[in-house]
């Protein structure tokens, strides 16, 4: 291009001078008028040397015109392949930010899916924690209850044996004759006997004990 642009300028220079030649050959006449009449060979020579610098004026703004169609050319591709440069980087530019939206977009979707999950082992967690914490409370106080109930048992069946020995050893000391099934401290259901027969007489703690 700048090689070009100097040619330009050199052919514009030339035909710039071979015009100022011509207007100086054309007024060679007008002053002959008033001078001596020129030989003819120097008027050949002069009619030679417009020719020869017409035809150079004319080539060089062949050239030029030439160079003027060149450069034209080449800045129009220059600048088709300008715009097509700057069009496929803007095509790619808007596949690679779509491309960057989709995955922000996908990105946030996994991560509430994630949070949904978490959230949800973490409720789960709780329950199943709640429940043990309940069937440990419950077992509990399950075996609180037998033993409790146990240790009733026992209070109460060491105080009807206590009765029921009082209750022999008074029958005894009084010389009333004691039937030997609740007397016999040999069999092992003395107690047992006269303990049925003296809660029958106790209806009310009986009931009670039955709550209890």
């Amino acid at each position: 291009v700048a090689l070009a642009s100097a040619v330009a300028a050199e052919a514009a220079a030339v035909a710039a001078q071979a015009a100022a030649e011509v207007v100086r050959l054309t007024a060679v006449p007008a002053a002959t008028s008033r001078t001596p009449v020129c030989s003819q060979e120097e008027l050949a020579a002069v009619k030679i040397q417009t020719a020869f610098r017409g035809y150079l004026a004319r080539r060089a703004l062949r050239a030029l015109r030439g160079l003027v169609r060149l450069k034209s050319l080449v800045d129009g591709n220059a600048v088709k392949r300008q715009t097509a440069h700057t069009l496929h980087c803007t095509q790619t530019m808007a596949r690679v930010q779509t491309q960057i939206y989709s995955r922000r977009v996908k990105m946030e979707e996994e991560k509430q899916a994630l949070q949904r999950q978490l959230q949800l082992k973490h409720q789960r967690e709780l329950e199943k924690m709640k429940i043990d914490e309940d069937w440990d409370h419950s077992h509990q106080s399950k075996e609180q209850i037998e033993a409790s109930l146990m240790m009733k048992q026992e209070a109460a069946l060491r105080r009807e044996r206590a009765l029921a020995y009082a209750f022999s050893h008074q029958w005894k000391n009084s010389g009333r004759t004691v039937t030997p099934t609740f007397t016999d401290q040999g069999n092992p259901n003395w107690g047992w006997s006269w303990m049925e027969r003296w809660m029958s007489a106790r209806p009310w703690e009986n009931r009670v004990v039955s709550n209890k």
